[in-house]
């Protein structure tokens, strides 16, 4: 039998794993290989359009090159990191990827192997890594700020994003139009069985329920623990429907 240990993520957690990295924090690993492929082509796009609007127009044009220059950059180290990654499970497998110059395909071979994923002994700089992939191409991709993923279109499947006070937004693939206060309640009421750590829940319920929730602090949620109010799971997470009751959030438009 493995003797466990406890998980090595990177800010601290208190659970017992016989791998390197508990449960959530795994799933976590998973989830942001899933949005390093799935943005990865969103960059790419979003590279092009820069690059061109940065070397036409008027003399300021050349405003623009920066950001060219940054997605650029992004999009070159996302394809050495998970290709430095894939040597370590190719060692262990016996083989290399189909495509190891196709940063979407990399981040699909991890999910794949995520077995051999499991129990590399470098796993948690890679869940630190590719969760910070993760969040900086969002960023680059839909900009700094209150800009907030809204989730793949329901028609094509497109990463849909809206601005702070914006009413609706346009899918960027299909032209699908989306009501934006709908849409941030639906995704919610879908996550009502997520776990998340008390500073997700602090970032994430103000960012879609703004009309609602204007703050809440990390310290209002462990309150509502220690007193009993409100369930902590593995890996100091709670769930995402318990907060929203607590908050006596109507999700109903």
């Amino acid at each position: 039998m493995t003797r466990g240990h406890t998980c090595e993520a990177e800010g601290g957690c208190d659970q017992t794993t016989p791998a390197h990295l508990c449960g959530a924090h795994f799933t976590e690993l998973l989830r942001a290989l899933r949005g390093v492929g799935r943005l990865t082509p969103e960059l790419r796009v979003t590279l092009t359009r820069q690059a061109v609007s940065s070397a036409v127009g008027d003399s300021t044009s050349d405003a623009g090159l920066p950001y060219a220059e940054a997605a650029a950059d992004l999009y070159w180290i996302a394809g050495e990191t998970l290709r430095v990654w894939a040597f370590d499970v190719a060692r262990i497998v016996g083989y290399q990827p189909a495509y190891p110059d196709r940063t979407a395909h990399l981040a699909g071979w991890h999910i794949a192997h995520r077995q051999v994923l499991r129990h590399l002994p470098d796993i948690a700089q890679m869940h630190d890594e590719t969760r910070w992939l993760a969040r900086t191409m969002r960023t680059a991709i839909y900009g700094p700020g209150p800009l907030q993923s809204l989730g793949p279109c329901d028609t094509c499947g497109r990463a849909l994003g809206a601005a702070a006070g914006q009413a609706a937004v346009t899918c960027p693939g299909c032209g699908a139009v989306y009501d934006v206060p709908t849409r941030r309640r639906a995704l919610l009421s879908e996550a009502k069985e997520q776990l998340l750590t008390a500073t997700e829940l602090s970032r994430v319920m103000p960012e879609l329920l703004g009309d609602q929730l204007a703050e809440l602090k990390t310290e209002r949620i462990r309150k509502w623990a220690s007193r009993g109010r409100l369930v902590q799971r593995p890996g100091r997470r709670y769930r995402v429907g318990d907060v929203l009751t607590l908050l006596n959030v109507e999700l109903s438009t």
